[in-house]
C-alpha cells in the first residue's frame, strides 16, 4: 500500500540520520485503498460479506424456530437434516416402498408362547367402563389425528356417551376406517441425516382410536407376561435403567473376576416397521386371548393405511401391509409379543453366571443384546434369534451389529479382547477392540462397564453462544433442548460431582453473559424454576443426584423382584437426600431469601407473571427480554446494588437524583422524583390495556370518573357495566414482598364502603349488589396478585390480556429506570463541565 511505503520510506531515512521532519505524507496515499485501488476493498469486502452472511442464517434460523424448533436447534449445531431437502416424491417412494411390502407368511411352526398372568386374558375384551375412560384421558399436548379431533374436542364428549360408542366397537369387533387412518411424520434419529430412512416414522391416529388403543393397552399389560429377558415397556418397571445398570455390573463383575465373556449387540433392521402381520395375529393367538381381541386385531392390520406428513406436503394414501405403528399405545406390547417368540428361541443353557442367575440376553424391545461365556454358545444364540427374527419378518442388520470377545488369560491373572468372528448367515459381524465402545439404550460402555459422560454440552453451548440468535433463544436451547438431552446419559452414566458443579459454573456464565446479569448475581435465580421467578436451567449438581436416586430405586424394586442381582447399595444410590421436586422446592426458597429475589415469592401465584419468560418470549425483541430479566431479577446498577457488588466507584450510597434515601432500583422506580413521569406512563398503559380489553367484550367502559360522596371523592381508573354486571377497578404497582394480599385488601376496603357504591351505583346505572370491586395490584417486577387475577377472570378477561398487562408493566419499568439514569447521568456531565469552567 502507498501509505505503509511511504511511512517505511520516512522510517529509512530517519535511520540514515536524514532530516525527515519536512517530509509529507500525501492525503492520496491514505485514499488510495477507499477507492480499491490497492486492494483495500477486497478487507471491507470480507467483512461486509460475513456480515450478510451472518444476517442471512440469522433470518433462516429465525423462521425455522417458527416452524419447528427442534430443527433450528440442530441446524445450530451443524446437524444436517435440519435443511433436509428431499422432495415429497422421494420421501413417499422411500417409506410406501417400505410400508406396503407383503408381510412375510408365517412359517415358523410351533409359536414359542409364554404363559398369560390371566386366563384367557380375563376381561382383555370387557365392555369399557367410564372409571376406565376417566384414567385414560389424553393430555391437552397431545395432538389431533387426520379427523381433526382435539383432546379438548372428544373431552367434551360425555363420558356415558364414549363408554357407549366404545362398546359398540367391542360388540362390532372393528373400529370404523375413517378413524384409523393415520398421520406419519418423521423424526430424525440422532446425529446427521441423509436421506428418508435415517429417519423416524411417527403415526398418530385418531385420538378417538388412541384412548381406545391406551385402554386395551392396560388390560393387555396386565394380562399377559414377556419373557424374563424382555424388559421394554413393562408397567410398574424402569426398563431401561434396569437393563443399563445389568449391563454395567456383568461387565465389571468380568473385569473384577478375569471371567471370559462374548457378547453380541444386535440391531434388527427398522423392525418395528418390518414385523409381519401374520407373524403379529399367530404369536397373538398362540397367547389364547379372547376371540374378540383377536379378531379386533386382524380387522385392525388388514385396513391400516397412512399420508406422510412434511409441513403443508402430504403424500398419497400408504396402505401399511407390514409392521406397527410407533405412536400406537398398542404397539409396544404386541412388538413384545413377537420379540418374545424369537428371544424364547435362545439356548438356556448358554448365558453368563451372575449372583447365581444365568444371563443369557438383555433385550429393550428390538435393543437386544446376546450375551454368553464361551465363543460356540454366543454363536449358536446368534443363529437361534436370526432364525426366530426371521421367521416374523425380521432381519438382522449385520453392518451395525457389534460384538465382544474376552478370554481369560489363565495363570496371569488377566484378560484380553480377542477377535470373534462371528457371523450371522455369509456376513461377518464388526468385532470391537480393547478401545472399543459403544452406545447402548443412550448411554456409552466400553469393556469395563459405564463410561462417565463426556462434555459434548459444553461445545454444543459454545455453538449456541456463536450462533445469531436472540438470547430468549439461546436460553430455550439450553433449557429445553441441550441439557435435557444429555440429562439421561448424566443420570445413567456415574458423573462426578465435580464435573457437575464444573459444567454448573461453565453454564451459568454463559446464562450471565446471555442476558446482561452482574457476576453476582442469585445462582438460584437461574436454576429456580420459571413459574417461581427464576429462569429454570437445571442444577446439574443437585437434579442429577435426585433423579438417579430415582431411578436406581425402581431398578432395586425391579431387579430384587426378577431374582437378579444384589440389592442396589445405598453408594450406587448417590449423594442424593431429596426427590426432584425436593429439589426444586430448594431452588425457590434459596430465591426467594435472596436479596434480589425476595419480591418474587408470589410469582407462582397466576401464570402470566411468568409467562413472558419463556411461554412467549418470542413476542419481546432481545433488547426487551434481557432488560426485562435485569429488572426480574434484581440487576440494574443501583448505588445499594453496586456496593453490595462492591463495583460501587462512588462513596456513598444516596440516590443520584437528589432525593434523601438510599438509591435501590426500587426506590429509583417507585419514588424517586426524576422518574415519575415514566411511574405514570406506566400506569396509564395498564389502564388503556384493560379498557380496552373490557370494551371488546361488550362491557360499557368510563375511565377516572370522580365519584361524589358527599364532601369526599375517589376517582377509580376504571367503571364497567354489561348486563346486569358492574366493576369498580383501580390500578396500583406496588414494590415489596410477601404482602400483595393485604395491599390488595386495603384498595378493595377503599372502594367497598357503603357510600362510595351508593354513589358508583347511580354513577352506572345499576344496583350495589351488582358491583364487584377488582384491585389491579401488581408489582414493578411484573408479578400479579393472585385475587386480582381471579377477579379479572371472573369478569371475562382473558390470560392474554393478564399477560400483556406484565409486559407494559415491565416495560413502563425499564422507561422509568432509563429516565431516570439519563437525567443523572446529564446532572453529571453538567457539573463536570462547571467545574471544568471555573477558574484556577
Amino acid at each position: 500500500m502507498a501509505w505503509i511505503r511511504a511511512l517505511v520510506s520516512v522510517s529509512e531515512d530517519s535511520g540514515r540520520g536524514e532530516d525527515v521532519r519536512g517530509t509529507n505524507i500525501r492525503g492520496e496515499d491514505f485514499r488510495g485503498e477507499e477507492r480499491g485501488v490497492t486492494g483495500g476493498g477486497r478487507l471491507e469486502g470480507r467483512v461486509n460479506g460475513a456480515r450478510a452472511r451472518r444476517r442471512r442464517e440469522y433470518a433462516a434460523i429465525q423462521e425455522l424456530w417458527k416452524k419447528d424448533r427442534a430443527a433450528a436447534v440442530q441446524r445450530v449445531l451443524g446437524n444436517r437434516g435440519a435443511d433436509w431437502n428431499h422432495s415429497m416424491s422421494e420421501i413417499e417412494e422411500f417409506w410406501a416402498g417400505v410400508m406396503e411390502e407383503p408381510s412375510a407368511p408365517w412359517d415358523g411352526g410351533r409359536v414359542n408362547s409364554v404363559e398369560n398372568n390371566l386366563e384367557g386374558g380375563e376381561g382383555l375384551w370387557a365392555p369399557i367402563t367410564r372409571e376406565e375412560i376417566n384414567s385414560s384421558e389424553p393430555g391437552n399436548k397431545a395432538a389431533a389425528g387426520p379427523d381433526q379431533i382435539r383432546p379438548v374436542d372428544w373431552r367434551g364428549v360425555p363420558t356415558v356417551a364414549r363408554a357407549l360408542f366404545y362398546n359398540i366397537i367391542i360388540a362390532c369387533g372393528r373400529m370404523p376406517r375413517e378413524l384409523l387412518e393415520g398421520r406419519t411424520t418423521l423424526i430424525p434419529k440422532g446425529g446427521n441425516q441423509t436421506g428418508p430412512g435415517d429417519y423416524r416414522p411417527i403415526t398418530v391416529a385418531s385420538v378417538v382410536t388412541r384412548q381406545f388403543h391406551r385402554i386395551l393397552s392396560c388390560r393387555l399389560a396386565m394380562a399377559i407376561r414377556h419373557v424374563p429377558e424382555q424388559r421394554g415397556f413393562l408397567r410398574g418397571r424402569d426398563g431401561v435403567a434396569e437393563s443399563v445398570y445389568l449391563l454395567d455390573r456383568l461387565l465389571r463383575d468380568r473385569n473384577s473376576r478375569k471371567k471370559g465373556l462374548h457378547m453380541a449387540i444386535v440391531d434388527v433392521r427398522k423392525a418395528f416397521d418390518s414385523v409381519s402381520h401374520d407373524a403379529l395375529i399367530r404369536v397373538m393367538a398362540e397367547r389364547h386371548l379372547d376371540e374378540g381381541f383377536q379378531q379386533y386385531l386382524r380387522s385392525l392390520y388388514s385396513v391400516m393405511e397412512t399420508r406422510i406428513s412434511r409441513g403443508a406436503e402430504r403424500s398419497r394414501v400408504i396402505s401399511c401391509r407390514r409392521g406397527v405403528r410407533q405412536g400406537d399405545p398398542l404397539s409396544p406390547l404386541l412388538f413384545n409379543c413377537v420379540m418374545d417368540h424369537a428371544l424364547g428361541k435362545l439356548n438356556s443353557d448358554v448365558g453368563y453366571s451372575y449372583e447365581g442367575a444365568v444371563i443369557k440376553a438383555l433385550a429393550y424391545a428390538d435393543d437386544v443384546i446376546l450375551i454368553a461365556s464361551s465363543r460356540e454358545g454366543l454363536q449358536d444364540n446368534l443363529e437361534r434369534l436370526s432364525g426366530g427374527l426371521g421367521e416374523c419378518g425380521l432381519q438382522v442388520n449385520p453392518a451395525k451389529c457389534l460384538t465382544l470377545s474376552v478370554i481369560s488369560a489363565g495363570k496371569a491373572k488377566t484378560s484380553k479382547v480377542v477377535r470373534g468372528d462371528f457371523r450371522v448367515g455369509n456376513e461377518t459381524l464388526p468385532s470391537l477392540g480393547v478401545d472399543g465402545a459403544w452406545r447402548y439404550l443412550g448411554v456409552r460402555f466400553n469393556l469395563f462397564g459405564v463410561m462417565r459422560p463426556g462434555r459434548e454440552l459444553l461445545g454444543q453451548l459454545g455453538k449456541v453462544a456463536d450462533a445469531p440468535l436472540k438470547p430468549q433463544q439461546r436460553l430455550e436451547m439450553a433449557r429445553g433442548h441441550l441439557i435435557p438431552g444429555v440429562l439421561h446419559e448424566f443420570v445413567l452414566g456415574k458423573p462426578d460431582r465435580q464435573g457437575l458443579l464444573s459444567l454448573d459454573v461453565m453454564v451459568r456464565g454463559l446464562v450471565r453473559k446471555w442476558c446482561h446479569l452482574p457476576h453476582d448475581s442469585a445462582n438460584a435465580f437461574i436454576h429456580a424454576p420459571v413459574k417461581e421467578g427464576g429462569l429454570g436451567i437445571p442444577e446439574l449438581a443437585k437434579v442429577i443426584p435426585a433423579l438417579r436416586r430415582r431411578r436406581l430405586t425402581m431398578v432395586r424394586s425391579g431387579l430384587n423382584r426378577e431374582g437378579v442381582g444384589e440389592e442396589v447399595s445405598a453408594v450406587e444410590l448417590g449423594e442424593a437426600r431429596q426427590a426432584p421436586s425436593g429439589v426444586r422446592r430448594e431452588l425457590s426458597g434459596r430465591l426467594h431469601t435472596s436479596v434480589d429475589g425476595t419480591e418474587l415469592s408470589e410469582a407462582s401465584g397466576a401464570f402470566a407473571s411468568t409467562a413472558w419468560v419463556r411461554a412467549r418470549a418470542d413476542e419481546l425483541s432481545g433488547r426487551e427480554f434481557v432488560q426485562f430479566i435485569r429488572i426480574r431479577g434484581g440487576a440494574l446498577p443501583s448505588r445499594v446494588r453496586l456496593d453490595r457488588a462492591r463495583l460501587n466507584g462512588i462513596r456513598g450510597r444516596r440516590c443520584r437524583g437528589g432525593c434523601d434515601s438510599e438509591e435501590t432500583a426500587a426506590h429509583v422506580v417507585q419514588s424517586c422524583p426524576l422518574s415519575r413521569g415514566g411511574r405514570s406512563l406506566r400506569h396509564d398503559a395498564v389502564v388503556t390495556l384493560m379498557a380496552e380489553a373490557f370494551r371488546r367484550r361488550g362491557f360499557a367502559v368510563r375511565t377516572e370518573v370522580l365519584v361524589q360522596m358527599g364532601a369526599r371523592a375517589l376517582k377509580p381508573d376504571i367503571l364497567v357495566k354489561r348486563e346486569g354486571t358492574a366493576g369498580v377497578l383501580d390500578v396500583q404497582v406496588v414494590s415489596g414482598a410477601g404482602f400483595l394480599k393485604e395491599v390488595n385488601s386495603q384498595k378493595r376496603a377503599k372502594y367497598s364502603e357503603p357510600s362510595f357504591l351508593q354513589a358508583a351505583a347511580e354513577a352506572l346505572g345499576t344496583t350495589e349488589a351488582s358491583i364487584k370491586v377488582v384491585p389491579l395490584t401488581l408489582t414493578w417486577k411484573g408479578i400479579w396478585c393472585r385475587e386480582s387475577v381471579t377477579g379479572l377472570r371472573q369478569l371475562g378477561i382473558t390470560g392474554d390480556v393478564l399477560n400483556w398487562a406484565v409486559e407494559r408493566v415491565l416495560r413502563g419499568t425499564s422507561i422509568s429506570w432509563n429516565r431516570w439514569w439519563t437525567r443523572v447521568r446529564r446532572g453529571e456531565r453538567a457539573h463536570e463541565d462547571g467545574r471544568r469552567r471555573e477558574p484556577p
